[in-house]
C-alpha cells in the first residue's frame, strides 16, 4: 500500500540583485552543471528538487531585468525560510533524484 502524498503549496519571491550579478551567466554555468534528474533548464527556468527537513521541495528559478523569479513548492511551509537560505551550499540543496518536470509558460498572476 502507497503512502499518501502530502499535498504541496507554492510560493512565489521575486529576489531582487544588483549588478555585477549577470544572470546569463549564472544561469549558463547552472545549465552547464545540472545533475540528470535533479536539476534541469528548460525554456529559460532553472528548476531543482530539494530535500527539507519536513518533506521535499522544487525550486524554480527565471531571471528578470532586476530580480529572479523563485517559485518554490513546498510540502510543509515551515520549510520555506531553508529553502531560501539553502543556496549557500548547505544540505537543503542535496539532490533528490527525481523524474524532471517541465516549466509551465508564465503566470499571469506572478509579480514581474
Amino acid at each position: 500500500m502507497l503512502a499518501p502524498v502530502p499535498p504541496s503549496q507554492t510560493v512565489v519571491l521575486r529576489l531582487p540583485f544588483r549588478a555585477p550579478l549577470c544572470p546569463d551567466n549564472l544561469f549558463g554555468h547552472l545549465a552547464a552543471t545540472a545533475v540528470p534528474g535533479v536539476e534541469e533548464i528548460r525554456d529559460g527556468c532553472y528548476r531543482r528538487t530539494l530535500r527539507l527537513p519536513h518533506g521535499p521541495g522544487i525550486v524554480g528559478l527565471v531571471p528578470a531585468e532586476d530580480h529572479i523569479r523563485a517559485v518554490v513548492t513546498l510540502a510543509d511551509l515551515r520549510d520555506l525560510g531553508t529553502a531560501i537560505t539553502g543556496a549557500g551550499g548547505s544540505s537543503t540543496w542535496t539532490p533528490i533524484p527525481r523524474p524532471s518536470v517541465r516549466c509551465s509558460a508564465p503566470s499571469p498572476h506572478w509579480p514581474t
